[in-house]
């Protein structure tokens, strides 16, 4: 794409088989711009997908402008990789992670988002993975794990394995498991004790892949919401950057007054020659200061140098460290030669700084959880445990179960006591109740249900006892599909492509 302001222009290379003219026209129109087509202007001409590329990235060189080809890739091959990425805290940051997703091998499209830190790329599976993305994100300073993997007939289940401790039994682990009926690929991390494993839904489920690791000898549990919510509600970096304000403000106020206090020079005023008892005490306090809190500092500024990406952790390092560095240095040089009087030092430089930065960084993480906070609520919604029903083969009921609602499948009945929430989405097959839906549909007054009526997951059952059959499980719940568009919304980006295509602002028009 090129645009140019002074004649008003914008020129694109697109796919005619997928866009017409009149409709990027609209699109710009929508976007209150007047937008048409010039008169004698020149039509580009028809490409194939695998010549527009080249011919963009042409134009791209000729008009001074970087192009970042998309390449065209079975969609077979290619899946959607879901990163949380710590680390970001303003616009820059957000570039600077897309910038690096889309230099590593088999990466299409990168979109991410700095509310809820998250990343969704998407990548040629048979050239990267999603492990291979994550630490390539971590050595560029911006710490990153995989939250999900999706694809087109695949799904992902995700559990925690506490009693995995070794290399021996997370490679059985994953031999094991690559033996059940279904399961096209499993990921192991041993650090964090998580089991990744893409699973083919039409021929198993989550059930029976947790019954699998139970096999093993492992008491796997269920990566549920309760991580996500800690995400979202950013409150470890609150505690984290609300201690270290804390830290650097209890050194920071007593080497503003000992900095400030005149000190009558006298014989006991020393403890060594050139060393006074003020400096010593402003030593003291910045030490602490520079090792309690600047070490969030040191690590992400050493993380960005690494990868050639300097940040602004780098900067307050670089001051803090040269006030202290200095202040150290002149003092040790008038201790060496006995001088009688104490040096001027600038301990205080570092506390005073450290202080101001986290408490922005305090602020800053508490405003973004605030903002955070609807997408915390609609998964607090999410119920965490289900009744599964299990039969004879009479057809009556044989047991019942609670299990997690994330092990319920397609087909599965469950029983909904009067006061308990619906696990998953389904069809009342028996009983009679009245349920509030007014989680999704904002009604105050509940909805009465009965056999053959649709249920929602997160909605709250009354006063009846109904036998549910669960339809729609997991991810693909309704309130699971509200969620993944808020977050979808927060990394998608407009983008509009018009050839040749004079735009004029309407405050133009009445000029």
């Amino acid at each position: 794409v090129n645009v140019r302001l002074n004649p008003g222009t914008a020129q694109l290379i697109y796919y005619p088989s997928q866009g017409r003219v009149a409709n990027i026209c609209q699109a710009i129109d929508d976007c209150g711009f007047e937008a048409s087509w010039p008169a004698g202007s020149r039509r580009a001409r028809n490409k194939s997908p695998e010549t527009v590329p080249k011919a963009a990235a042409a134009e791209a060189a000729d008009s001074g402008r970087s192009f970042n080809a998309a390449r065209s890739l079975p969609a077979n091959q290619l899946v959607t990789v879901i990163l949380h990425v710590d680390n970001m805290t303003c616009a820059s940051c957000v570039s600077k992670v897309e910038r690096i997703l889309l230099k590593e091998p088999g990466v299409s499209t990168a979109r991410v988002a700095l509310l809820t830190k998250r990343a969704d790329v998407v990548v040629d599976q048979s050239i990267n993975s999603a492990v291979q993305l994550a630490a390539a994100m971590t050595q560029s300073g911006f710490p990153a794990r995989v939250l999900e993997q999706r694809s087109g007939h695949s799904k992902t289940l995700r559990m925690t394995v506490k009693e995995m401790a070794s290399v021996s039994s997370a490679d059985g682990l994953e031999k094991q498991l690559l033996l059940t009926p279904g399961v096209t690929s499993v990921t192991v991390t041993l650090s964090s004790k998580q089991v990744a494993i893409d699973y083919n839904p039409s021929v198993t489920g989550p059930r029976k892949l947790h019954r699998a690791v139970q096999d093993t000898g492992f008491e796997p549990t269920l990566a549920n919401s309760d991580e996500r919510l800690h995400t979202l509600s950013h409150s470890s970096d609150i505690k984290k950057w609300g201690y270290a304000f804390l830290l650097a403000l209890v050194m920071a106020l007593p080497t503003i007054f000992v900095s400030n206090f005149h000190f009558q020079p006298c014989k006991a005023y020393f403890i060594l020659p050139g060393l006074s008892r003020h400096n010593l005490v402003l030593f003291i306090f910045s030490t602490i200061a520079q090792i309690g809190v600047g070490r969030y500092f040191y690590k992400s500024a050493y993380l960005s140098v690494r990868s050639r990406a300097i940040n602004m952790d780098f900067l307050i390092v670089l001051a803090t460290s040269i006030a202290y560095i200095y202040s150290l240095a002149v003092v040790i040089i008038a201790m060496s030669l006995h001088n009688n009087t104490t040096p001027r030092t600038c301990f205080e430089t570092g506390p005073l700084l450290l202080a101001f930065v986290s408490a922005g960084r305090w602020l800053e993480h508490k405003a973004k959880s605030k903002t955070a906070s609807a997408l915390a609520k609609l998964s607090a919604m999410q119920p965490s445990e289900g009744i599964l029903l299990q039969y004879n083969s009479n057809g009556s009921v044989m047991s019942e179960e609670i299990i997690s609602a994330g092990l319920l499948q397609e087909g599965d009945d469950f029983k909904v006591v009067p006061g308990g929430k619906v696990p998953v989405d389904g069809i009342v097959r028996s009983g009679t109740s009245a349920i509030d839906e007014s989680m999704l549909t904002g009604e105050a007054l509940p909805v009465v249900k009965a056999a053959g009526d649709a249920v929602y997951g997160g909605s709250v059952n009354q006063n009846g006892l109904i036998i549910v059959t669960a339809t729609r499980v997991s991810d693909d719940s309704t309130i699971a599909q509200i969620i993944r568009l808020v977050e979808e919304a927060q990394t998608s980006k407009i983008c509009v492509c018009v050839p040749l295509i004079s735009m004029q602002a309407p405050i133009q028009r009445l000029a």
